[in-house]
């Protein structure tokens, strides 16, 4: 079994903070000491989700296996006892006694953190971000996701439906996106902006770099993002209202209801912004300052709203869970700085749903899902400015599939999981002028897991096979494409002890061809029957450090890692009226991260960051050696609270470095580095409501993202939310 400090790593910083406490004894199986807590530090205890629930309200914790936590349970059980401040002798005897053995004896306190690395699938290769800390403090999704490390937000302008996310240099498209485990259905060309799932119904966001666990039985290069939503058991009623510059209103409720055994969650929000700012117009020609000048953001308005049902029902030995969610965005699409749109509009609408039933029986877990979606895009050109005049195009993608898991827990030994998934797709594409014929893709993928866990080493494999089919209907240029596929991983997780994990994972990776690219469309993509997929490798490797003295504790991760991408999908101009995608480029992105974290007494501090180098290593000259467009060569980020009674003044710095806008990496298309600077303060005056002003980029530093778009400079937001505990 692994002892506790893998446990104190996976958690990544909720250290000991109390002076006077023991920060490590060695006790033989069946013994424990306690210490009890004070009344605040028992208030104070003010875990993230991820954080197994029984872990910390008590007065000890004792050694533990490092499973797969989660707020709801679900994975494998942590051997983690308790002894809560009310228990008898005789209680914590039994915790005692029934525990397999004990390692080590930590006592741990809090420390706020937004991410949490490590842990899953045992290796470090998984991070959580818990949505709780942050509520108040960012507008969407995208935003959280930007804090942290390795994880770049290409935000569309500060337009929560246009966000991408790269992952380790990788693109949007080779990161898949899930919800509750299950995947979410992709567009055309590209996966599901995070901006469009509302906060107010996320409990936690998982992250994998690289290596995925079993369960998602998907081998992306890019990585995995898992939106999990509220347990409804645990869930409490809330409202909350903001209001803020660039037009900003939003409102949002959400209320837990329970009928019988079953436990559900209702809500839903809106929001709008009017997106107007003044930026800096260079006309397109970086070099020369005589034709700058400062313009207002036109035509940058949006309107949002969702409505959501979550539901557990929990009953002996079995549960079942389930999500409705329906989202859409209203918006209009400024275009360029140098080249404004007057009139695009995109109307975004995401539909999905779940249910998922697991059954436990002894040491066996069997679990079965099914799920579907629908996205739909419609981009209204009436003026041309991203093509013909009165343009109106409606892009469909519809899904449904299911998913059975068969897992055994064989007490550390090896443990196997096998997972296998079936789904569907149908996209369309209708203009005015005509429907393109239906496309579909069926894909059948599995998945086949071994771990062990032995005293102080973890080790993982994955076997990870693909069918991809991808079909056209009458009228297209190209029927059929088959892929077949496969994808190998592993881990090892070495506690060396007094803290110190050393860590690894490696793998395979593959990116099936999109419809878009594979067929093209009716206007201007051709389609390219020889069109590969994109394949890669991964590895990391590096150490988890944690520890504690008195007041002050600390966590800190460093890695190393580099992925080799070959078969990049890349569009070129193959006629003067058409393009075509093709196998050109490969690249390299290799780098190293650093993650750390502390508190002393009420104070928190957090530093991360990320140096990478991606270059083009493709066989096209002009390319070849060159920086990958939007990928900055460096990213670093720096956050602080204080908490200190019912006021929690914050900080947080959000800087990147240079990056190029096209493939030749010209002066002309370059960005500078930037650096972002925001402050708040949270107020409780009483324990349902807390108050929240935010100051973001406080130096009203004006730059651009990714594709060129300006980015708003001073914003400021109040925020109001209400629960009833």
């Amino acid at each position: 079994m692994a002892s506790l400090s893998i446990f104190a790593a996976i958690l990544a910083g909720i250290v000991a903070a109390s002076s006077g406490f023991p920060h490590e004894k060695s006790l033989p199986r069946g013994e424990a000491e306690f210490y009890p807590l004070s009344a605040s530090q028992e208030a104070s205890l003010a875990l993230p989700p991820t954080a197994p629930t029984s872990a910390f309200y008590g007065e000890v914790v004792t050694s533990t296996t490092t499973g797969e936590p989660a707020a709801d349970g679900e994975g494998e059980t942590s051997h983690v006892f308790e002894a809560p401040t009310a228990a008898s002798a005789a209680t914590r005897a039994a915790a005692a006694s029934s525990a397999e053995s004990y390692d080590e004896l930590f006592l741990l306190a809090p420390i706020e953190v937004i991410g949490r690395r490590g842990f899953d699938p045992g290796t470090g290769a998984g991070s959580s971000i818990a949505v709780e800390k942050t509520r108040g403090r960012v507008d969407d999704a995208g935003a959280l996701l930007s804090q942290e490390t390795g994880v770049h937000v290409r935000d569309g302008g500060g337009n929560a439906a246009l966000q991408s996310i790269s992952i380790r240099g990788s693109g949007g498209n080779q990161v898949d996106m899930f919800i509750n485990g299950v995947p979410l259905p992709s567009g055309l060309a590209s996966a599901v902006s995070p901006g469009l799932f509302p906060l107010d119904a996320l409990e936690r966001i998982d992250i994998y770099r690289g290596s995925a666990p079993a369960r998602y039985a998907r081998a992306p290069l890019g990585g995995v993002l898992d939106i999990v939503t509220r347990n409804p058991e645990d869930a409490v009623a809330g409202v909350r209202a903001a209001t803020g510059s660039l037009g900003r209103g939003e409102v949002s409720a959400f209320v837990p209801v329970k009928a019988g055994g079953t436990h559900l969650v209702l809500g839903g929000g809106f929001e709008r912004s009017n997106g107007a700012f003044d930026y800096l117009d260079n006309a397109g020609t970086v070099f020369n300052t005589a034709d700058d000048r400062i313009r207002a953001r036109e035509n940058n308005d949006r309107s949002a709203g969702n409505l959501f049902l979550l539901l557990e029902h929990p009953g002996d030995g079995v549960v079942v869970r389930g999500h409705a969610l329906a989202t859409g965005f209203n918006q209009g699409i400024a275009g360029f700085a140098w080249a404004p749109a007057r009139a695009a509009r995109l109307d975004t609408r995401l539909y999905a749903t779940g249910v998922e039933t697991v059954v436990h029986q002894g040491d066996w877990e069997f679990g079965v899902a099914g799920f579907g979606g629908i996205l739909r895009e419609r981009l209204r050109d009436v003026l041309g400015d991203f093509g013909a005049p009165n343009g109106n195009t409606l892009n469909t993608a519809e899904q449904a599939g299911a998913r059975a898991v068969v897992g055994y827990n064989s007490r550390g030994v090896v443990e196997p999981e096998l997972v296998v998934e079936a789904e569907w797709l149908r996209f369309g594409e209708e203009t005015p002028q005509s429907a393109s014929p239906n496309w579909y893709r069926r894909r059948l993928g599995a998945a086949l897991s071994l771990r062990s866990d032995l005293r102080r080493l973890t080790l993982t494999a994955t076997y990870h096979p693909e069918l991809d089919v991808l079909q056209a209907g009458a009228g297209s240029n190209h029927d059929e494409a088959v892929h077949v596929l496969h994808a190998v991983s592993g881990g090892a997780a070495l506690d060396i002890g007094h803290g110190v994990t050393l860590v690894a994972n490696a793998g395979t990776g593959f990116r099936i061809p999109s419809i878009r690219e594979q067929f093209g469309t009716r206007g201007f993509q051709l389609g390219n029957p020889k069109l590969r997929p994109e394949t890669g490798r991964f590895v990391d490797a590096g150490l988890q450090v944690s520890g504690a003295r008195a007041d002050f504790g600390w966590f800190a991760d460093l890695r190393w890692f580099r992925q080799d991408i070959d078969n990049i999908i890349a569009v070129y101009q193959s006629t003067p009226k058409a393009a075509k995608a093709g196998n050109f480029d490969s690249a390299v992105a290799a780098g190293g991260e650093a993650e750390l974290r502390g508190s002393w007494r009420e104070l928190n501090l957090g530093l991360n960051g990320v140096y990478q180098s991606v270059v083009n290593t493709g066989s096209i000259r002009e390319y070849r050696g060159k920086m990958l467009p939007g990928r900055p060569r460096w990213e670093l980020g720096f956050d602080t609270g204080w908490n200190a009674g019912f006021v929690h003044p914050f900080y947080r710095l959000d800087a990147s470095g240079d990056l190029f806008l096209d493939p030749v990496n010209s002066p002309a298309r370059h960005i500078d580095e930037r650096f972002v600077h925001h402050v708040g303060l949270s107020v409780r005056p009483m324990q349902e409501l807390t108050l929240t002003a935010n100051l973001n980029n406080f130096t009203d530093t004006r730059t651009y993202d990714y594709l060129g778009l300006p980015l708003p400079g001073r914003t400021w937001a109040l925020v109001a939310q209400y629960t009833l505990h």
